[in-house]
């Protein structure tokens, strides 16, 4: 119950703290992307060479959800397909301008919220910080596995 109780606090005080970067930044944000459209730009910027099928495999959603998807990110120059020359029916997805305008942004607010807010913090608990952060990952990795 104690650890549920600090749990709970700690979602809180992130979802204040989420609330007033949104507020920061909001300007430098102007695009209009959902959450599903930017897991997979984040999928396609990490794995070079992506196919459709597989940024399917790595969202668990349909096939047909991940092509709709993509198409209106070509339209708004986020994704670019591209035919695989050794297997023409193989289609290989990459990220286009906007994309790259885009994470310039986030690389660009990450930037500022180390200079203006991370740099209060000392550099034992900013590793304790990326250490909580990982072992989170690391756990809801082996849970995602376990299903």
């Amino acid at each position: 119950m104690e650890r549920e109780m600090y749990v709970r606090e700690a979602f809180e005080f992130l979802s204040k703290v989420n609330t007033k970067m949104v507020m920061e930044f909001n300007s430098l944000f102007n695009h209009e992307i959902t959450q599903k459209q930017l897991l997979i730009l984040q999928i396609v910027r990490d794995v070079e060479n992506i196919t459709v099928n597989e940024i399917s495999q790595q969202t668990g959603l349909s096939l047909s959800s991940v092509s709709q998807l993509i198409g209106r990110l070509e339209k708004e120059n986020y994704l670019k397909r591209q035919v695989n020359i050794n297997n023409r029916r193989e289609v290989f997805v990459s990220l286009d301008s906007e994309a790259d305008l885009l994470f310039e942004n986030y690389n660009r607010v990450d930037s500022y919220l180390i200079e203006k807010y991370y740099s209060e913090f000392s550099v034992e608990e900013v590793k304790q910080f990326r250490n909580l952060v990982k072992k989170l990952y690391n756990v809801m990795e082996q849970k995602g596995e376990e299903k």
